[in-house]
């Protein structure tokens, strides 16, 4: 379904729950489904409670203007880091030069990146990690690994600058 139309939430009301859990911070991330590239959503909802609330935007990493609408959304919009998919069934995008102003662009502004890609891509997520080894990436969902086959991730252990986003998706897959 459409879970943005279905259950709407505001900024103020994840607040409530945040305060309800005992949550004191959170990452607002883009919602690609729900607004493609239009992160004005996610920077407006950080503007309620800068102290408590942190984003990430969306772009299309191929696109022309990519690294300079990532400038946009973090310089003028105040957001924290940019979300890309990468998602392939084959080699994707991430290892293509073209892309490379964009990771180059999240480094020079302190901006976080979060990669989502499937673990079948890791080999090519670790020759970024390198690449831009001064950059803090985040691997979305733990890049989808088979849990009960973790190999592919394990062999991410040693790059320094790798976090790995444990999701709800993971923990149901350990199951």
């Amino acid at each position: 379904g459409q879970w943005y139309l279905d259950a709407p939430h505001t900024a103020e009301e994840l607040l409530a729950f945040m305060d309800e859990a005992g949550v004191a911070q959170a990452v607002l991330v883009q919602a690609v489904g729900a607004y493609t590239y239009d992160n004005d959503y996610a920077a407006d909802a950080v503007t309620v409670d800068p102290a408590r609330f942190a984003s990430a935007c969306c772009i299309d990493a191929l696109a022309d203007d990519a690294a300079e609408t990532l400038r946009y959304w973090v310089r003028d919009r105040g957001m924290h880091g940019v979300r890309v998919f990468a998602i392939a069934r084959e080699n994707s995008w991430l290892g293509d030069e073209r892309t490379f102003p964009v990771w180059q662009q999240a480094a020079d502004l302190g901006a976080h990146v979060i990669v989502t890609a499937l673990d079948n891509q890791l080999d090519e997520l670790r020759e970024m990690l390198r690449r831009f080894s001064q950059l803090a990436v985040s691997l979305d969902h733990c890049g989808f690994v088979d849990t009960h086959a973790p190999e592919p991730l394990l062999a991410l252990a040693d790059e320094p600058n790798l976090y790995c986003k444990v999701s709800s998706i993971v923990l149901e897959s350990a199951g």
